[in-house]
């Protein structure tokens, strides 16, 4: 019979800031106008590993074992309710070391809202 154990491990870290000045920011056609800038940062990193071991031999063999770290950070901002946008971006770097292959993902994204 064979038995198994897994193992992981992880940590993440987030931080937000928000920028709000109190008497707003003036436009010559708007008029003045209150604005909010909002930064988030989130980076984590997850460890994961699994063996299998053999009854007959007692050693352990590993199946699998994968690293991945993240690093998410988002900014945002509002010029009053009519007026929203923000950025928002991922990078991601997985190292799957028993199948010996590495992925990365770079992600970039830009919206803004506008109401009338």
């Amino acid at each position: 019979s064979n038995a198994v154990r897994t193992s992981s491990n992880s940590w993440q870290f987030s931080a937000r800031a928000t920028l709000s000045p109190a008497q707003g920011i003036k436009f010559p056609i708007f008029g003045k106008l209150q604005s909010t800038l909002t930064f988030n940062l989130s980076i984590s990193q997850k460890y994961t590993k699994s063996e299998n071991n053999q009854v007959q031999t007692g050693e352990w063999s590993t199946t699998s074992e994968r690293t991945d770290f993240t690093v998410m950070p988002r900014i945002s901002y509002s010029f009053s309710s009519n007026i929203n946008g923000g950025l928002q971006a991922r990078w991601q770097d997985s190292n799957d070391k028993t199948r010996y292959q590495k992925s990365h993902v770079r992600e970039l994204g830009i919206w803004v809202e506008i109401r009338f």
